[in-house]
Formats: C-alpha cells, sequence, structure tokens
C-alpha cells in the first residue's frame, strides 16, 4: 500500500478525556491506492497439485467502518483507560486495474491451460474472464473482513500518556 487517504469522516462525541470519559462515535471512509496482494492459485491434474502465486499490483479499494469507544487519561491512576472498538468494514469500490494486471490473468489461464495449443484464444479469454470475477466477487468481501481486526490490534495496544502499563502511548 503507498497511500491511505480519508475520504470522509464524521465523529459525534461527549466529554473531556480527563475528568469525565470522552466518549465517542466514529464513521470513516478510507480510499487505498497502489495496493498489492498476493493470491495463490491451486489447480489440481490427474491428482497432481501445483500451487502458483500471483501478485497484483496497483489495486484501488474505499472502505468504511465505524469506530467506537472511550478514552480516559485522567491525572489519577484509577482513570486511565482507552477503549476502543473498530466496527466491520464495507468495501465501497474496488478497482482491480486491468491496464496494470492484464498480463498477470493471461498467466493464470496460461497456468489453468498448462500451455496446450487447444487451449488458447477464447477458451483463455473465457479463463481470463472468470478470474478476473471471482476475484471482483471473493477479494473485496476478503479484504474488509481482515481490516477491522488489523486495526483492533492496533488500538487494543493504545494506553494513556504516563500509564504504568506496558504498551504504546497515544
Amino acid at each position: 500500500m503507498s497511500s491511505l487517504a480519508i475520504n470522509k469522516f464524521g465523529v459525534d462525541c461527549h466529554g473531556n478525556g480527563l475528568t469525565k470519559p470522552l466518549v465517542f462515535n466514529a464513521s470513516i471512509s478510507a480510499g487505498i491506492e497502489d495496493l498489492g496482494l498476493a493470491l495463490k492459485i491451486h489447480t489440481k491434474d490427474v491428482s497432481i497439485g501445483t500451487t502458483t502465486t500471483v501478485s497484483l499490483e496497483h489495486l484501488k479499494v474505499d472502505l468504511s467502518m465505524p469506530v467506537n469507544g472511550s478514552v480516559q487519561c485522567g491525572l489519577l491512576k484509577r482513570q486511565k483507560n482507552i477503549d476502543i472498538a473498530v466496527g466491520d468494514a464495507t468495501v465501497d469500490a474496488f478497482d482491480l486495474n486491468l491496464d496494470v494486471n492484464n498480463n498477470v490473468f493471461h498467466t493464470i489461464a496460461s497456468i489453468v491451460c498448462l500451455d496446450l495449443p487447444f487451449c488458447k484464444d477464447a477458451i483463455q479469454n473465457a479463463i481470463n474472464g472468470a478470474i478476473q470475477k471471482a476475484i471482483v466477487d471473493n477479494v473485496p468481501d476478503a479484504l474488509a473482513k481482515a481490516i477491522a481486526p488489523a486495526l483492533q490490534g492496533v488500538v487494543d495496544v493504545a494506553k494513556c500518556p504516563g500509564s504504568t502499563e506496558e504498551g504504546v502511548v497515544v
């Protein structure tokens, strides 16, 4: 991933985080560009399996997700608490960038066809189309399911400044 842009950010909050917990509900929409993704393709012919890794580059994805929680980092030790929950992400847009990745699909089709002469042109184009459709139908949901736990892992280690616990200081 080479860039991340926050497209939309909405927050509703109350409290100050020192004497009263800062409680918030946020909605975030982010765009990720130049995302790289590696897929493993497993083919089987006459009980002989082959696994090939294919790299897709310069993908674009727009995601939306809710984030809510509370922060209280007051002066007293007992008041230091950060609790943030990242909700499930949804994919708003997904672009395979076919201009860049078209050769990858031809490579996959060649692997499936095992370079057989009768498996050219029309059959290879049909395989390309089926692979592109499978990626568009499955990758965005898989990506959305992976984002929330990854972000949750990051926010789970956040600690108030001056906290006696080891961890990341916010």
